[in-house]
């Protein structure tokens, strides 16, 4: 049973702007300023890292255009893969991109909790939040998610909708905010030219190169859009808009947002060990100068993160059901099941939601590895995300058809090259560690957790997928522009 047409552009745009939240959320990295190369090189990281991830957006938005599909890259890549090769290679990118949604909806949650309980440390200086009650708190923003997710769904494109407004009205507050009460500000020179390393890395290039963090996780998750086609009336258009649309929203209200955090930042030194572990936070207690400017900040702050849950467990559902009826993982009949009523996979919601809060139980535990299970995520979205556009160039361009929606032209080859460059970089310095010298503490994990849900799925491939897993089927007869549907 395929999923019935329920989201618009500005619909689906708010479900991937709610995930990313970019021009609060940057505010989470301000502690970059403190020794990652100082401002300079937080903004202009920034920058250099916005211009690499329009790229990556830019070459998949080409190729959902052609294959829009619930699978997303699992189906681009089985599409563009030579025959003998499609089955392998469209579950070696299922799995990466299954793993990246997950680790991607635990650390929604994480954050979440934590902006809540951290909003409760500022507003009650007495309260001491234990990692019981972290965990508590992961399983009240799930339980919160599934509910929007299952019974309210009717009205959630209505939120997403809203959250677009939100996001924004909630921006332009700090931003005014800050820049009229918050003083003394830093000096151009501080923002733009003096460079502090603290991390013990020599080179001042390794330090750049490691500060790309911020603008790669606020510039991300392209592919929410593509795992919502078949809830979209056009998806051959509709994708690839939203796509284009959320990530260049990121970007541009992002940047001046993070010139007014830099400049706005009174006590540098009060970001080493902000009140309720949040640096954006102290950011606020210090520039506001005043308890009901910091209540309303906290307030929007608190909405925004919560915003997120159900964002990501939508997403990540429908590439969960995609993937299961199609044999990826075992239980398939029972995961891949559409909800007749609802027409929502709704198994596929419980089981997002249940795997990615059980992750969650590494709020007690080291936050070293919680860390490096979120790192992972982005090690295997540049597998998934890599794939498709590696197959692009093996076989030539010309393997897309001419008539497609989204065509860079002569430009394609280029933005296609630059794009795999930009991946191969940043995926091997974003496993780096901050700082040197590497302890137990300070050690980036991503990769090692990376390779270890990897192995699970290559365990299950033999298992289980090599005998059960069939390539997605294309979501259009009759070409990209075709005008029936079928069961995908």
């Amino acid at each position: 049973m395929q999923l019935r047409p329920r989201f618009s552009v500005l619909a689906a745009i708010g479900i991937q702007y709610s995930i990313s939240a970019t021009p609060l959320a940057i505010g989470g990295y301000l502690t970059f300023i403190l020794g990652v190369g100082g401002s300079p090189f937080f903004f202009y990281c920034f920058l250099v890292a916005v211009t690499g991830q329009m790229l990556v957006c830019l070459s998949l938005a080409e190729i959902a255009s052609v294959y829009p599909h619930a699978s997303g890259q699992v189906f681009w890549t089985a599409a563009l893969a030579p025959p003998e090769w499609k089955r392998f290679l469209s579950y070696c990118n299922g799995a990466a991109t299954m793993l990246g949604w997950i680790f991607a909806n635990a650390g929604t949650y994480v954050f979440a909790a934590q902006i809540w309980l951290a909003a409760m440390t500022v507003r009650f200086p007495d309260f001491q939040s234990e990692p019981w009650q972290a965990f508590l708190t992961v399983v009240a923003c799930a339980v919160f998610g599934v509910v929007l997710n299952v019974w309210l769904f009717r009205w959630y494109p209505y939120i997403t909708t809203f959250m677009v407004f939100f996001i924004n009205v909630g921006t332009l507050y700090v931003f005014v905010t800050l820049l009229v009460r918050a003083n003394p500000k830093a000096s151009a020179s501080q923002v733009f030219v003096d460079v502090v390393n603290e991390t013990g890395w020599e080179s001042l290039g390794v330090v750049f190169l490691i500060g790309f963090l911020p603008g790669c996780v606020a510039i991300s998750c392209f592919d929410t859009a593509a795992h919502m086609a078949e809830e979209m009336e056009i998806p051959e258009r509709q994708v690839p808009q939203v796509m284009i649309g959320a990530s260049s929203l990121c970007a541009l209200t992002a940047i001046p947002m993070i010139l007014v955090f830099l400049f706005c930042t009174v006590a540098p030194e009060n970001l080493l060990a902000p009140l309720g572990g949040q640096p954006v936070f102290q950011v606020f207690i210090d520039g506001f100068a005043s308890d009901a400017l910091v209540a309303i900040a906290l307030a929007i702050y608190c909405v925004v993160y919560l915003s997120s849950v159900p964002a990501a467990i939508a997403t990540a559902s429908r590439l969960v059901w995609s993937f299961a009826k199609h044999g990826g993982i075992p239980f398939r009949g029972w995961v891949g099941r559409v909800d007749p009523a609802r027409e929502i996979p709704i198994n596929a919601v419980y089981l997002t939601a249940g795997i990615s809060t059980l992750i969650g139980l590494l709020v007690l535990g080291p936050t070293t590895v919680l860390n490096g299970v979120f790192g992972a995520g982005g090690v295997c979205f540049f597998i998934s995300y890599g794939l498709p556009v590696w197959l692009v160039l093996w076989r030539g361009r010309g393997v897309l058809p001419a008539n497609r929606y989204v065509h860079l032209g002569r430009f394609g080859l280029a933005v296609n090259v630059l794009t795999v460059a930009w991946q191969c970089l940043t995926v091997v310095f974003l496993c780096f560690p901050l700082y040197q010298p590497v302890t137990l503490d300070n050690m980036n994990w991503a990769s090692l957790c990376a390779v270890v849900g990897l192995s699970v799925f290559a365990v299950n491939w033999f298992v289980y997928a090599s005998r059960h897993y069939e390539t997605p089927k294309a979501l259009f007869v009759s070409g990209i522009h075709g005008a029936g549907r079928h069961q995908a």
